[in-house]
């Protein structure tokens, strides 16, 4: 079974429930929007994580779930199943990208 690909519409969330909000300047789109492919910009708003006595929240997106055969302008496309790994301020991995609902219609295998 295959992976749908992951849109700049998708509804992402870190693991602290901040949102994961994708550009993407493909011109190539799923159910209307673009597709976000590895180089394109992931961050995180309204994370409110912290560690110890300080702040720490989410704050980008290092994309890693990315099809293997599919390219857009020679760039991966993300696929939604593992799509990425959040980083928080202090540039420390903070956990995975989680997809709470997405298109559907586009897969990838």
């Amino acid at each position: 079974m295959g992976s749908p690909l992951f849109t700049s519409s998708d509804l992402a969330l870190c693991p602290h429930g901040g949102r994961v909000v994708a550009t993407s300047h493909a011109r190539v789109l799923a159910s209307g929007v673009p597709v976000v492919t590895l180089f394109d910009a992931g961050l995180i708003a309204g994370c409110p994580s912290v560690a110890g006595d300080r702040p720490n929240p989410c704050v980008s997106v290092q994309w890693i779930g990315v099809a293997a055969r599919v390219l857009i302008d020679g760039q991966p496309a993300v696929v939604q199943a593992g799509a990425g790994i959040c980083i928080a301020s202090d540039r420390a991995p903070a956990g995975p990208v989680s997809v709470v609902a997405g298109q559907t219609r586009v897969m990838v295998r």
